[in-house]
């Protein structure tokens, strides 16, 4: 039975082919016929076709022809019937199956789960064997396989359950803490005898790698001072400058263009680091609030600069200092007993 692809797109490949014969001896190729037949879509109701039916070859092949469905006339899957009667002919009955896949192609018979290419070729099907493209199958159940990459890194030979040569060739950072989950490697999660087992190969590892040597004095403080300070302490771009101009005056004392090169200054500046620090910074006012009884140092100097600073009222009963808005920050009241003066805790303003 002629096989059909379910709503075909080219023409050419919706054609149905049938022969027809003398309507009065039912032998004789019957030739010129034409119009259309009728359609019915697995079972259904029969409608007439979008076409006429076509003749082949009238002379070479005669009683020959073909109908060609539309697109939408193929868009059931099953079987179709097709028929045509004229005067001349006798009936003509013709059969075919629409499919959802493509009888047409040749690769994967247009099945999109499947890959488009040729088994073994690029982008094409593994199949079992010992050849490019191919998969060994050591034993039922294994695939005889040999581990050269992991995460795109190339890793040299394990052996024998020991390590033959370096890891060298590990790409940086494959390995990280983030990369390993918590209590990765804790007793309980491994086999008896694999927990020994993996520290037997990282004491193998460290042994052999010069890259897990133990750190000299040296390098561990090119490291310290390679740190990106600012960002160890939360992106405080003060303390990342006090640190590295610390670190430069610990390294080099003697060499104040190395200071003032950290600092952002000019030589000829003449800054020191106490000066970047007490001028190069400013301190903002404190807000209208309770003076801590443990103050910070800000709030401390800052208190006692606003009350020389800013305007203060004293009147004979309250003391008040203001801020620069003229708000009041803080107030104390004041009492006078036979020429003792008490002036209470200071509050909170206004």
């Amino acid at each position: 039975m002629q096989q059909l692809q379910l709503s075909e797109a080219t023409a050419a490949q919706r054609r149905l082919f049938f022969h027809a014969v003398d309507a009065t001896d039912g032998i004789a190729a019957e030739t010129g016929l034409t119009g259309v037949g009728r359609l019915s879509k697995n079972g259904a109701t029969t409608a007439a076709t979008s076409a006429s039916i076509s003749e082949i070859d009238s002379t070479n092949m005669p009683g020959r022809y073909y109908i060609e469905f539309g697109a939408t006339e193929l868009d059931t899957v099953g079987i179709i019937e097709f028929r045509y009667k004229a005067a001349a002919c006798a009936e003509v009955v013709a059969r075919a199956q629409v499919v959802p896949f493509d009888p047409y192609d040749a690769v994967r018979m247009g099945l999109t789960a499947l890959p488009n290419a040729a088994a073994e070729a690029a982008g094409g099907l593994y199949t079992r064997g010992t050849g490019a493209g191919q998969i060994n199958q050591g034993a039922n159940g294994m695939v005889d396989v040999n581990v050269e990459q992991w995460l795109d890194s190339v890793v040299n030979a394990l052996q024998s359950g020991r390590v033959d040569s370096y890891l060298g060739a590990l790409a940086a950072d494959v390995i990280t803490a983030a990369g390993i989950a918590d209590n990765a490697f804790v007793a309980a999660n491994f086999a008896a005898g694999a927990y020994d087992a993996v520290w037997s190969v990282a004491a193998r590892i460290l042994t052999a790698n010069t890259n897990f040597n133990d750190p000299t004095a040296a390098t561990i403080a090119d490291a310290v001072w390679d740190e990106d300070i600012e960002a160890a302490h939360g992106g405080d771009a003060a303390a990342g400058l006090l640190l590295r101009a610390l670190g430069a005056a610990i390294s080099n004392r003697a060499n104040n263009a190395t200071l003032n090169a950290l600092l952002g200054v000019a030589d000829s500046a003449g800054v020191d680091l106490v000066d970047e620090i007490l001028d190069g910074h400013t301190m903002a006012e404190l807000a209208q609030q309770l003076p801590p009884a443990a103050p910070t140092f800000r709030e401390a100097v800052m208190l006692l600069y606003m009350g020389y600073r800013d305007e203060t009222i004293t009147s004979a009963t309250l003391h008040s200092i203001k801020n620069d808005a003229g708000v009041v920050l803080a107030k104390q009241t004041l009492a006078d007993a036979s020429g003792t003066l008490t002036r209470s805790k200071m509050v909170t303003g206004p």
